[in-house]
């Protein structure tokens, strides 16, 4: 973090929340801009994102977990599923054990978007972290998981004490 204005007054803690921040709005910035040249929302995104992951570990995902998992209304669920399906990214079918619902698969073509989008980022991401150690990388990841679980837990109870 060196070189960087005012970080040599700041503790070892303000300097990663300055980190993190910085992080997230360069990220968020990335996927805003990455998104409208390939005409999707951000919470497209995110919904393709939780699809993608869910998927990788052997889920099924309905609208109504996804629902809750991008933080929308089932209303607006709708709406961005009948627009991810026509744009060719997700598909629908029957939920094999439940006739009410349905289960949300992602296609071969959200799949290569995803690519297209973060691709660069995480080639741009794999450069920089080619420079630390695997040890040093395992104990970032850890730190980024923690982050990520407490930060979830407050997205669904602010008012719930830090679990960490």
């Amino acid at each position: 973090m060196a070189g960087r204005p005012g970080q040599q007054s700041l503790s070892t803690e303000a300097q990663v929340i300055r980190a993190l921040r910085s992080y997230t709005r360069a990220m968020d910035s990335y996927v805003q801009a990455m998104g409208r040249g390939h005409e999707l929302h951000r919470t497209d995104l995110s919904a393709l994102a939780v699809v993608m992951d869910a998927t990788s570990r052997g889920e099924q995902v309905t609208p109504r977990n996804l629902a809750r998992a991008v933080r929308i209304s089932p209303s607006a669920m709708s709406a961005l599923l009948d627009r991810l399906e026509q744009a060719g990214h997700l598909t629908r079918r029957p939920h094999p054990d439940d006739r009410r619902s349905i289960v949300v698969d992602i296609t071969d073509s959200a799949l290569a978007t995803g690519g297209a989008i973060f691709g660069p980022v995480g080639r741009a991401t794999a450069a920089v972290m080619g420079q630390y150690s695997e040890e040093q990388l395992q104990l970032v990841a850890r730190f980024l998981d923690q982050v990520a679980e407490v930060t979830e837990q407050l997205a669904a109870d602010p008012s719930a004490p830090p679990s960490r």
